[in-house]
């Protein structure tokens, strides 16, 4: 878990990691993640721009 602070560097190094592997794939891109390992960034998904699928 990260601090709930915008400006925690080391959440806005792993968003902009993320960002740049999504803008990298070609035609899709899968994330998955246990319920209970849940990432915080999962958070900064837009709404409409995903299809979320539970397994």
């Amino acid at each position: 878990q990260h601090q709930q602070d915008e400006n925690d560097d080391k959440l806005q190094q792993l968003r902009r990691l993320l960002a740049m592997a999504i803008s990298r794939a070609r035609n899709s891109v899968v994330i998955g993640y246990k319920e209970s390992e849940k990432s915080d960034l999962v958070k900064y998904f837009t709404p409409g721009t995903f299809d979320e699928i539970d397994l």
